[in-house]
């Protein structure tokens, strides 16, 4: 089985997420590791960038230009349920923003409406994902940590599909 193992890895909450939980009791176990180098964060347009959104810290100020509204992947998405304890705790001073969330293909086309448009927008950016190949994008610093550390894609099995697999 292939699972992206961006911040699932990480338990960001207490008692740890679904798939730390499942490692830690022997559920399933980690194979191998595909991709060491991944990130997965808030992203912003490069002309955002360069007006001066370069970390988490810099949306607050700026918040009606974003109309308060950051861009995520479906319902119950990692990145999603950190951005809304965010919004929740104030985090970064984004009280009073909201999220949309929606299907892949659905964000992918509001952030390329708000590019073409050249409208402020910031949302769950995924690398690798061909999102930075058609966005001229940039990623923003999380001084707080918020997203955690050391994204990667990797393998994982049941433990009885792990032994089948070595002694055949």
């Amino acid at each position: 089985m292939g699972k992206l193992m961006p911040l699932q890895m990480h338990g960001f909450k207490l008692g740890g997420t679904p798939l730390e939980n499942a490692l830690e009791e022997g559920d399933v176990v980690h194979l191998e590791t595909h991709l060491d180098e991944t990130n997965y964060a808030p992203a912003v347009p490069t002309y955002v960038y360069e007006e001066g959104v370069t970390s988490l810290e810099d949306l607050a100020d700026r918040s009606e230009k974003f109309e308060y509204t950051y861009y995520g992947f479906k319902a119950g998405n990692d990145g999603n349920e950190i951005m809304i304890e965010a919004f929740e705790n104030d985090t970064y001073g984004l009280g009073e923003w909201d999220i949309m969330e929606s299907n892949e293909a659905a964000m992918i086309a509001d952030v390329e409406q708000k590019i073409e448009n050249e409208e402020w927008v910031v949302f769950s950016g995924w690398e690798p994902h061909y999102m930075n190949v058609i966005f001229d994008m940039e990623y923003l610093d999380d001084p707080k940590g918020i997203w955690g550390e050391g994204e990667q894609v990797g393998t994982i099995a049941r433990p009885k599909l792990r032994r089948m697999t070595i002694h055949n």
